[in-house]
């Protein structure tokens, strides 16, 4: 005769690993500052997600940058420079898709 413990251990692993899963699923992300985004909502509440759109019209990822009103706010090495609000990032304010609203973030040196 099988030994029933065996299936109170499977009906046990039935019942907690799609628990297991919604938990991962559902648990806050914690997000590292100036790290890679898509969107804005990939990066900390101030930070805007910074992307230079690639010539061939494809999605390519950014960097979460800080806001800023003067340089002086900015780490050494950056400036604060006005990009154009693009939806779900900001881009070069000289890029063809760039919008009328403008922001300011942090962006290093002559890389604008």
């Amino acid at each position: 005769m099988k030994d029933p413990r065996r299936w109170l251990m499977v009906a046990g692993a039935a019942v907690i690993l799609p628990l297991a899963l919604v938990y991962e699923w559902r648990r806050p992300k914690l997000k590292a500052p100036h790290s890679e985004c898509l969107s804005h909502p990939d990066c900390l509440s101030d930070e805007r997600c910074y992307v230079v759109p690639a010539s061939d019209g494809f999605a390519t990822s950014g960097r979460c940058r800080d806001t800023c009103s003067e340089s002086l706010q900015c780490a050494a090495g950056f400036e604060c420079a006005e990009v154009a609000d693009a939806d779900q990032h900001v881009i070069p304010t000289e890029h063809p898709k760039a919008g009328s609203a403008r922001q300011k973030i942090c962006v290093p040196l002559g890389k604008q």
